[in-house]
């Protein structure tokens, strides 16, 4: 559920073009989502509480590393033609 929130927060105002008001609030429901799921995960016993905790910040940090580092090479290359 993290990925795509990173998703939308990375790319939704340029693919939907809605306001920066709608785009945060969009966020800021996704994200109170997120949070009630992980409690209800953790309530209902379906993962163990260290698997919902690292994936909760293990999930945005790959997501950060491959957009400023990996992305920016793939472009790179795709843009010299190699």
């Amino acid at each position: 559920m993290i990925t795509p929130v990173m998703l939308v927060s990375f790319y939704g105002k340029q693919v939907f073009e809605y306001s920066d008001r709608a785009h945060t609030m969009l966020l800021g429901f996704l994200t109170s989502c997120i949070f009630a799921m992980a409690v209800l995960i953790i309530a209902r016993r379906n993962h163990y509480t260290q698997d919902v905790i690292a994936g909760s910040y293990i999930t945005p940090l790959l997501w950060h590393f491959y957009t400023r580092v990996i992305h920016k090479e793939d472009l790179a290359i795709q843009i010299r033609g190699v």
